[in-house]
């Protein structure tokens, strides 16, 4: 976000800049006291069973066919 590396205190002085500048732009949808560093936002899993289902599948297809390309390349 914004191209800053929030991991070092130089990083997140210039995020918070940035950061307050668009909350200051835009109070209704940037609020300041919820600021959240990039590095310490995780990323998020979806719980739903019909997309779950999906991801399995997809690994599972994924998994098989790099195998068989590593079995085809010997």
């Amino acid at each position: 976000m914004f191209g800053m590396d929030t991991t070092t205190p130089e990083g997140r002085e210039l995020f918070e800049k940035e950061y307050y500048a668009l909350a200051e732009m835009a109070p209704e949808i940037v609020k300041k006291d919820e600021i959240v560093y990039p590095h310490m936002i995780q990323n998020q899993i979806n719980e739903e069973p019909h997309f779950q289902r999906l991801w399995r599948t997809y690994q599972c297809f994924t998994l098989k066919e790099k195998a068989k390309s590593a079995v085809d390349a010997g």
